[in-house]
């Protein structure tokens, strides 16, 4: 998506207060139950849904302008990684620290993209989500779920 393109659509959808501009993510990490805990279920979330409320992610900032540090708490998070790019950009994550240990949801812009609208809306209603991305995509998937939330 080209520069002009891209602040049109965020003049139109007034998305610019929901952006922090020259921000860098420092890290991401799962905060919830023990490794102990989660070892001793059966399944996830001990009731059979990958994808409980139990936990959070905690997402560390830095304004790369004044070198400011923030630290959010989010329910959900998508991200947006490289869909139309040559090669899908996938995360990696240290074992058992990735989003198999997080009772929120996580997923790759690919996926969110495949659901149907009523899914993606009920998924994502209500919730506090962050995207992680700058391309077509993210902004795709962030308009959808500010839409959505009203």
């Amino acid at each position: 998506m080209g520069r002009k393109v891209g602040i049109s659509y965020a003049n139109h959808f007034d998305l610019h207060k929901h952006i922090r501009f020259n921000t860098k993510v420092v890290s991401i990490k799962y905060e919830g139950p023990s490794d102990e805990e989660i070892q001793s279920w059966d399944l996830w979330g001990g009731n059979g849904d990958p994808f409980g409320n139990k936990g959070k992610w905690s997402i560390t900032t830095q304004d790369l302008l004044n070198q400011s540090i923030q630290v959010m708490e989010i329910d959900f998070m998508i991200l947006c990684l490289g869909r139309f790019s040559d090669v899908p950009n996938m995360p990696e994550y240290p074992e058992g620290k990735g989003p198999e240990v997080f009772e929120g949801k996580v997923m790759h812009s690919i996926d969110y993209s495949a659901m149907d609208y009523e899914s993606a809306r009920n998924l994502v209603k209500g919730k506090h989500v962050t995207v992680v991305g700058f391309q077509k995509t993210a902004l795709d998937i962030f308009y959808g779920v500010f839409y959505c939330q009203w």
